[in-house]
């Protein structure tokens, strides 16, 4: 199960390096902070960037939070795991079924955990088709496509709110 670590935004790598240091194979089985590649404009020209996706918060694959916790307990830079204290026990919750499967299938598949760059083809009436990339196949969660700025705004489910997030697309050919 994954389960979301919220840390200082900008913080998210040095507590990753914290926690990898302590790392215990038993209690963790990965964590992880979920980028996106964008291509944005400085002085006239398009720059590759990579960042977050989710300022403030990391990611840890675990099937004991009780364990990750006190460790994380012990770790600097270790804010809170996403979850609620009722009558003083503390209730982890992991993440849905539905938000893991969107962590695994668009930024999962590499070991930095980044979420690359989609082809597109506009078509006709401002429409897309994309051709290759994390949103091949996923054009029916595409809200609203920024064609200047070169972005793909899609909602998602993301700790059981809706979030608008974007994706970085690349336009490879014009019908």
């Amino acid at each position: 199960m994954y389960f979301v670590i919220h840390t200082t935004s900008g913080k998210e790598d040095e507590l990753i390096e914290n926690i990898k240091k302590n790392y215990d194979a038993s209690i963790f089985k990965d964590v992880f902070s979920v980028k996106r590649e964008l291509k944005k404009k400085f002085n006239g020209k398009r720059n590759d960037i990579t960042e977050r996706l989710f300022p403030g918060y990391i990611f840890v694959e675990t099937d004991s939070p009780k364990d990750m916790h006190i460790l994380l307990n012990s770790i600097e830079g270790y804010s809170k795991v996403v979850g609620f204290k009722d009558n003083e026990i503390i209730h982890y919750i992991p993440l849905s079924e539905i938000e893991e499967d969107f962590i695994k299938g668009l930024a999962g598949k590499e070991d930095d955990h980044t979420i690359s760059v989609s082809e597109i083809e506009v078509l006709e009436g401002k429409k897309i088709r994309v051709i290759s990339g994390p949103l091949l196949g996923q054009e029916g969660i595409v809200k609203k496509v920024n064609l200047h700025k070169r972005v793909a705004e899609v909602e998602i489910i993301f700790l059981n709110q809706p979030v608008m997030i974007e994706f970085g697309i690349e336009i490879i050919k014009r019908s």
